[in-house]
Order: C-alpha cells, then sequence, then structure tokens
C-alpha cells in the first residue's frame, strides 16, 4: 500500500508542495462558528514551496485531509480518466475551490461541501482531497480555499442559527 508521504514525494515533481505529520483526528469544533463541527480523515502539516519547486522557508499550514475510496473496478476506471484526459502525467494537481477543475477532481456536491466545511472549521487555506483504492492512492487534489470564501460560508453559517431550534 503507497502512503500519503511517499506519494506526495514521487508524485510532486511539478506541485510546489510536501506533506509531514500525518495524525488521526477526532471530532473538531470551529472556534469561529460555535454551531459548526468536522471530523476530517486525517490533518496534516501542508508545506508550500515556492513555485519553482519545494525548498521556500514557509511555515507549514495545518491541512485536513479527506479521501475517498473507489472500491470497484468501474470506480478506479472513473477517478483514473477525470485525471488522464486534463493533466496526463500528474497525479497530485493544485485547484482552487470553485474552479471548473475543482468541480471535476471533486466530483460530487458532497465531496465540495464537505472540502468547504473542513476548511472552514480548521480555518485552513487548504484540504488535501485524497481519491483511492483500496491499496493505491490514485490523485491528490490540494485544494485551496481563500479566507473571502470561508468567511462568506461562516457568515451563512451564523444567519443560520436562529433557525436551528435544537440549538436555540
Amino acid at each position: 500500500a503507497t502512503n500519503l508521504l511517499d506519494f506526495m514525494c514521487a508524485n510532486s515533481d511539478n506541485v510546489a508542495f510536501k506533506v509531514s505529520c500525518i495524525s488521526k483526528c477526532g471530532l473538531a469544533k470551529s472556534l469561529h462558528c460555535d454551531i459548526l463541527y468536522t471530523s476530517a480523515d486525517r490533518l496534516c502539516w501542508l508545506h508550500e514551496g515556492s513555485k519553482m519547486g519545494i525548498g521556500s522557508s514557509c511555515e507549514p499550514k495545518f491541512t485536513p485531509i479527506e479521501i475517498k475510496s473507489a472500491t470497484k473496478n468501474s470506480s478506479k476506471d472513473q477517478a483514473l480518466g477525470r485525471i488522464c484526459d486534463s493533466v496526463p502525467g500528474k497525479r497530485v494537481i493544485c485547484v482552487s475551490f470553485g474552479s471548473p477543475n475543482f468541480r471535476k477532481y471533486v466530483w460530487t456536491s458532497q465531496y465540495r461541501a464537505q472540502v468547504l466545511h473542513h476548511a472552514m472549521v480548521y480555518d485552513s487555506n487548504y484540504v488535501l482531497f485524497v481519491t483511492a483504492l483500496v491499496c493505491e492512492i490514485v490523485y491528490v487534489v490540494v485544494v485551496h480555499i481563500s479566507p473571502f470564501v470561508r468567511t462568506k460560508y461562516r457568515e451563512f453559517a451564523m444567519s443560520m442559527r436562529q433557525h436551528l431550534e435544537w440549538y436555540a
């Protein structure tokens, strides 16, 4: 089985990111919106290098990881098809939240909402979205979620508080 640290090292030649210190996590509560909680599959430190390659002295960023597993051969073929057409040879892809490529590689609205939710609760600029088989990572999407998008989501969530009878 390929682990994420090895996968990112082997497949990040043209991507300015590396991963360290992957750990399991439990339920997390947002510090900025007390009605929102999440449970990412894993957490890591994401090191953002210069666009010319890894090696920047930037501080690592605390980053949630969401893992989706393909369990059927058809699912594997679909996952490979998503990346083969537009980024041949690349298995670590950087996208911005909401972009056409984001919608392509994070292929359901539920998964996209989950990525945004993790970013908001952890107040993270990035989420790693991993598409895998039982024993193999197919691709990793490094999703950038801007502070503006996270703030708008938080404002929306806070506006809903009054409608949540169970919370009041």
